[in-house]
Parts: C-alpha cells; sequence; structure tokens
C-alpha cells in the first residue's frame, strides 16, 4: 500500500516540503522522515529494494529547490518510559508551543 502512495502524485503540488526529524525520535525512523535510505535497507534482502524505490519515486517529485530538511536535536531532561521508547521526542515539536513558535519564527518564509 504504501509503494502505491508513493507513485502518486502529491507532494509536487506544494511550493514547501519540510521533513522533520530527530535521533531521539524513535516511532518514525530518522531516514524515513527525511526520505532518506537507511544502511539497513540497503541490506535489506526482502524490502530493500522496494524502500529504495519508495524514496527515490518521492524524491522524484519534489523539486530539490522546495525541499527543506530540518533535525531536532530535543533536550530530555528526565528518563521516562516516553524518552525511553522514543514517544517523547515523536510528539515534542507539536506539545511544545515555545519549540513551534521558534519553528515559526525561524521558517517564517514557509507561511508567506
Amino acid at each position: 500500500y504504501l509503494a502505491h502512495l508513493a507513485d502518486l502524485p502529491g507532494l509536487d503540488f506544494f511550493k514547501h516540503v519540510v521533513l522533520v526529524s530527530s535521533f531521539q525520535d524513535s516511532y518514525a525512523p530518522f531516514e524515513s522522515s527525511r526520505i532518506e535510505c537507511s544502511k539497513l535497507s540497503a541490506s535489506d534482502p526482502k524490502f530493500g529494494r522496494a524502500y529504495e524505490w519508495m524514496v527515490e519515486t518521492l524524491l522524484q517529485r519534489i523539486r530539490p529547490s522546495s525541499l527543506l530538511r530540518i533535525d531536532f536535536d530535543l533536550l530530555m531532561k528526565e528518563t521516562t518510559l516516553d524518552t525511553i521508547i522514543g514517544r517523547a521526542a515523536h510528539i515534542q515539536f507539536i506539545e511544545n508551543q515555545l519549540l513551534m513558535r521558534m519553528f515559526i519564527q525561524s521558517y517564517s518564509f514557509l507561511f508567506e
């Protein structure tokens, strides 16, 4: 199903395509969030080629000048179940209003 979605138009309609990632996020793998191939995908005999094809197909639809990849390194002050399983980093970007304001101010051109 995901391979079928990768083959459909859509990303090419956007003026800006922003991919947000964090190494601390275990829910959405770093390379997947950035639409990049990982070392694991290259060595996966079962799904590796399909994953590489999806990455290539998705990136072909995006103009390089419209693609912006942003990596966040978040300070996690305490160790909780959420930080251990990677959930905290996954939702921090959305739930942290200060971080969201900083993002909007730093990348205001995306909202013009």
